[in-house]
């Protein structure tokens, strides 16, 4: 379940449970992007532009 579907969920019901589960899936993605800037930082020399030399 994504975030969004997971908020719709909790604002439909109320349900202390459905805000949990919305909760946890928004704790997710942010750990996901975290990782992604972190990879994508790494992955970066100095000076890099992103293109191939050849």
């Amino acid at each position: 379940m994504d975030e969004n579907t997971a908020w719709n969920c909790f604002q439909h019901t109320g349900n202390i449970s459905d805000y949990l589960i919305y909760s946890q899936c928004k704790h997710n993605h942010e750990e996901m992007q975290m990782r992604e800037d972190l990879d994508a930082n790494r992955n970066q020399g100095p000076g890099d532009s992103g293109e191939m030399r050849g």
